[in-house]
């Protein structure tokens, strides 16, 4: 499944984004980023850029309804989860 992301850097220090840290979840199962264009980019204060990463799901997951996908700044911090919606 590919999920594009806007990102903006609403710190006041540069961050790095990694499409590693990112998570999807289709009905209660989470998958992890399996390639993004930019997997890895700096980002300076108050910048944003679009992506799109891949997420490697089986195909029996096609039609569920409930999509999320979880943001993470870090990998160690909680994260947000945010409603998609599937075009499906």
């Amino acid at each position: 499944m590919l999920v594009e992301l806007s990102i903006t850097n609403i710190k006041n220090d540069p961050q790095t984004f990694f499409a590693s840290n990112q998570r999807l979840i289709v009905g209660g199962a989470e998958y992890e980023a399996a390639f993004a264009l930019d997997s890895m980019v700096d980002l300076n204060p108050g910048l944003t850029f679009t992506t799109s990463v891949l997420f490697d799901v089986p195909l029996s997951v096609l039609g569920e309804r409930t999509v999320q996908v979880e943001l993470h700044d870090s990998m160690f911090s909680g994260g947000i989860t945010v409603q998609a919606i599937p075009d499906w």
